[in-house]
């Protein structure tokens, strides 16, 4: 759920890439995080919106998407739930 390209409480559904976690890491390489694939479209906009599963639970956080050369949608890119946790808990310290 998000508000790509201007347009508001956008909802589009698809599916995880599988259980496996890909790496996603800054530019220079030094901060590293796991991220989860999905089939749900998403523009821009979409970046902080809620991932959500069956069961209307928050399961990430979409961080971008991926195009293919000509432009479309070929995935998209979330922060699992459980390190949106590990963080907030960091903070807290």
């Amino acid at each position: 759920m998000s508000n790509p390209d201007g347009k508001r409480n956008i909802i589009t559904a698809g599916k995880m890439g599988g259980k496996k976690f890909w790496t996603y890491e800054d530019e220079a390489g030094k901060i590293k995080y796991s991220i989860m694939k999905h089939s749900a479209v998403i523009s821009r906009g979409s970046s902080g919106s809620a991932l959500l599963n069956e069961d209307l639970e928050i399961v990430g956080i979409n961080l971008g998407g991926n195009e293919n050369l000509m432009h479309q949608f070929t995935s998209g890119i979330a922060m699992p739930n459980d390190q949106l946790h590990d963080f907030l808990e960091e903070s807290e310290d």
